[in-house]
């Protein structure tokens, strides 16, 4: 199967684009969104697509040469170019935390701004099986667990647009090949070896190693475990949300979930229930780590009444006798109220 074929596979399979859609795709000069830009420029009369190309200049370094590179391979595959500067510099000195982070968020942005100015459905990126088995291996080594090896999805929501990636079940190599074949220009972004940022010690210092010392197959490795904790966490959080559903109480002081069902469930499910419990109240799971939720389970095993765990983002896990409690911080304990008997003993 050809390269093309195989991108044409994906976008059918997984569904990520139909008949007639515009989208923006992401283009930042260097081999694999060009490549992405050159593919689904190939497959566009077939779908009939509006295509336009997406460029961010971070401000991190003279983007002046990545910016005319792209205006001209836009103009080589017959798509408009858009481009647009964000300040993540200034920006980072006035949030600070993750320059890599914020710059990411940043490029998003603006790419929904692009996706809304030309009425776009869409926004292609151009991550590759490569970068899935990389983002695995840093989550493992961040330390997460079952619900945080999955990898990148093929696409999700992207406030109201959709984010789709087609170059998912591509190699990094066959995309040098089809640039080379097909004379594309590309420049190499110099932060990405910068090792200051994590993705790049795991890209150039760590997984070579592990090719080089340990498995040569260490990214497919690393692309099966994905795929399997991705069917067994799967199967977790629905049986979770079906217990959550049944047993919580949802009220203005937060979720409330009975201790003596919790404490009957297998740790696997305790822990997935009480995620599904901070979400509902936090509206997300940002920054919670394992070590939360190895205090959360201290908090339902044996720590006494009225013990209290803080949590990322303004919540907190509060015990009472017939309860564990996931609650804004700033909530009123009321433990009378968390102390009535569970509506589902």
């Amino acid at each position: 199967m050809t390269l093309l074929e195989r991108v044409r596979q994906t976008i059918t399979r997984e569904q990520l684009l139909g008949a007639d859609d515009r989208l923006i795709v992401g283009v930042s000069g260097g081999v694999d969104s060009v490549a992405l830009a050159s593919l689904l420029c190939r497959l566009q009369p077939a779908y009939r697509w509006t295509i336009v190309l997406g460029h961010i200049d971070h401000r991190l370094r003279d983007g002046a040469a990545e910016t005319s590179l792209v205006q001209g391979l836009g103009a080589r595959l017959g798509a408009q170019v858009l481009v647009e500067s964000v300040d993540v510099p200034a920006a980072h000195r006035q949030q600070g935390g993750s320059i890599e982070e914020l710059a990411r968020r940043m490029r998003y942005e603006a790419l929904v701004r692009m996706a809304r100015s030309c009425h776009a459905r869409a926004v292609a990126v151009a991550h590759t099986r490569d970068d899935q088995a990389e983002t695995v291996l840093m989550r493992l080594v961040r330390g997460a667990g079952i619900a945080g090896t999955s990898g990148m999805p093929y696409a999700r929501a992207l406030e109201e647009r959709r984010l789709v990636r087609p170059l998912l079940d591509c190699r990094r190599q066959e995309l040098e090949a089809h640039v080379r074949s097909a004379a594309l220009p590309t420049v190499e972004d110099p932060t990405n070896r910068d090792p200051q940022f994590f993705r790049n010690r795991i890209r150039h210092q760590l997984l070579p190693l592990l090719e080089q010392d340990y498995n040569p197959q260490i990214k497919e490795l690393l692309i099966r475990w994905m795929a399997m904790s991705d069917a067994a966490y799967a199967f977790i959080e629905e049986e979770a949300a079906r217990r959550f559903r049944r047993h919580a109480r949802l009220g203005p002081q937060g979720v409330q979930l009975p201790l003596t069902m919790l404490r009957k469930w297998p740790v696997a499910l305790q822990q997935e229930v009480v995620r599904q419990a901070i979400a509902a109240v936090k509206g997300d799971l940002r920054q919670l780590g394992f070590q939360h939720w190895e205090e959360i389970a201290s908090l339902i095993a044996d720590r006494p009444e009225r013990s209290v765990v803080d949590l990322p983002g303004g919540v907190r896990a509060v015990k009472g006798e017939a309860y564990l409690v996931v609650a804004p911080a700033l909530a009123t304990v009321d433990f009378v109220a968390y102390n009535q008997p569970a509506a589902h003993p």
